[in-house]
């Protein structure tokens, strides 16, 4: 498989690296200093948190089956990394797997689940904890016409409705510090929606589009490798001003997955795929101000959370 097809079905979500349990079993998990980092595979769901202390898987549960459904569910993970946001597998099948819409509290390893259904794209949890974001599910699209993203107030449980997207689309999205707006991608679109006033922009091109924490700067990939010999790091202003590439690999290499901000904004953790057949890739650290691109991690599942460690 060519690195063009091998990128484009990752970034358009059509084709996730395929992660065995028992290979996932024997890697060595990605640690920093001072961080919790949240770690695996959206496609199956393979979820393990790291701290400086600690290693815990949190998916796949306890003889719970492998199952893939080539439709990826992007995790996230709260600013204190006390919460998780995830999909959590209910029923398998190819097609038609069902999870459910969930959050696990790493305090007291209690999952919480708030949708169940055939859903792909993310579980976006917002920075202090308080919304979820997700896609409709199939069934939604087939039977009601939903095409929106969904949100969850995580205090009431109350569900609303929230931008239109493309029917049982790959999306993926991220919260602003505040809370206030959703930056979301779909059809290789940058977008942002605004929850007070329930209007929506685009702002750039591109896939998994991931808010800064100090709400500055929307970090996403950009890049078609036949044309410019790789995936791009890019960087835009929430209101579509002062675009820039951060980083452009060379012919044959390529970025996978969301990028990842650390928790002051000064670093990102990127996913360069190294082995696509066992779905490891090698996590270089580019330093926002100076651009220096450092590996700090070799074949190793991608890193999709920062948070500081307590």
């Amino acid at each position: 498989m060519t690195l063009y097809v091998v990128i484009l079905s990752l970034l358009c979500g059509h084709l996730v690296p395929g992660t065995s349990q028992e290979a996932s079993k024997n890697y060595d998990a990605p640690r920093l200093p001072g961080a919790t980092l949240l770690v695996g595979s959206a496609n199956p769901f393979f979820l393990t948190v790291t701290t400086p202390k600690e290693i815990r898987r949190i998916l796949p549960e306890p003889n719970q089956p492998e199952n893939r459904d080539y439709t990826a569910v992007y995790p996230s993970m709260s600013r204190d990394g006390s919460l998780v946001a995830a999909a959590r597998l209910k029923k398998p099948g190819v097609p038609g797997r069902t999870v459910a819409i969930a959050t696990y509290f790493m305090p007291e390893r209690r999952w919480t689940e708030y949708a169940q259904g055939q859903f792909a794209g993310v579980v976006a949890i917002s920075p202090d904890g308080s919304k979820l974001a997700f896609s409709t599910s199939r069934q939604e699209v087939e039977d009601k016409g939903d095409d929106h993203l969904h949100i969850v107030d995580l205090k009431t449980g109350r569900e609303s409705i929230g931008p239109q997207v493309s029917a049982f689309s790959r999306i993926f999205a991220s919260w602003s510090s505040d809370g206030h707006r959703l930056a979301y991608g779909f059809d290789y679109g940058i977008r942002i929606w605004d929850t007070d006033t329930g209007k929506t922009s685009k702002i750039a091109d591109g896939v998994f589009p991931v808010w800064s924490p100090s709400g500055e700067w929307i970090a996403y990939l950009q890049g078609d490798p036949t044309e410019h010999g790789g995936s791009r790091c890019m960087e835009v202003r929430p209101d579509g001003t002062g675009e820039t590439t951060l980083v452009q690999l060379p012919k044959e290499r390529g970025f996978v997955e969301p990028p990842v901000w650390s928790p002051d904004s000064n670093a990102i953790l990127l996913n360069e795929l190294s082995d696509f057949d066992k779905g490891l890739v090698d996590v270089q650290m580019l330093d926002v101000k100076t651009l220096e691109l450092k590996r700090v991690f070799k074949d190793v599942l991608p890193v999709l959370g920062w948070a500081a460690a307590k």
